[in-house]
């Protein structure tokens, strides 16, 4: 499944993560990406990570087929290590919504 919105900015840690995007997402939308995200965790996706050719030490990470984005510090090799992910919050800040994720 593919989204349109894309996080301008966001922070992983080893239990919980945010994303920033820049206009408030409807909350159906932000069920159906945690539904795919689930369930592309239960499937147990490849996680590869590779340094970018052009820029010195810049990294890639790629999930399963999904478009590479740039690595954000995920270090696992199986979607499967990342547990279950839940909301823990929204909120809205100038304009742009930050979603906490957290990770059971």
């Amino acid at each position: 499944m593919q989204f349109k919105e894309r996080a301008v900015a966001g922070v992983i840690k080893s239990d919980s993560a945010y994303l920033v995007f820049k206009h408030e997402l409807a909350d159906e939308i932000i069920q159906k990406a945690l539904e795919q995200a689930n369930k592309d965790i239960q499937e147990g996706l490849e996680i590869k990570t590779y340094e970018d050719k052009k820029r010195k030490g810049f990294r890639w990470c790629q999930i399963g087929s999904y478009i590479p984005i740039p690595c954000g510090g995920l270090h696992v090799k199986n979607t499967k290590e990342i547990g279950r992910l839940i909301l823990k919050e929204k909120t809205i800040e100038t304009g742009k919504q930050k979603l906490i994720i957290e990770v059971r």
